[in-house]
């Protein structure tokens, strides 16, 4: 049986999930310091086309925002040529979903 911390560290954990005062973990960060609030930045940061080789699907789900999903790096390469090259299917999925030219 797969703990819940596991899954979460596997899946990601819902980041936009509300709690009872209607905010998200990123935006209760102010009440809790500076450290939360510089690992939030830091996932936002990440690079995207790691991201699709790798499969990180959560990071797609909540730092993609209003990204293109024709977004290519300085060698003319697709971030979703770099998902379905490494056999990230569910990356490349979702970007063709969004409007990703194959």
């Amino acid at each position: 049986m797969v703990s819940q911390r596991t899954f979460n560290q596997v899946r990601g954990a819902n980041l936009l999930l509300e709690n009872k005062c209607f905010m998200t973990a990123e935006e209760e960060c102010p009440l809790h310091g500076k450290q939360i609030k510089v690992l939030f930045k830091s996932m936002r940061k990440r690079d995207m086309f790691k991201m699709a080789a790798d499969g990180i699907l959560w990071w797609f789900e909540y730092y993609f925002d209003d990204k293109s999903p024709n977004t290519v790096n300085d060698d003319g390469i697709s971030v979703f040529y770099v998902a379905y090259r490494h056999g990230q299917t569910s990356i490349a999925k979702w970007l063709l979903e969004r409007g990703a030219k194959c």
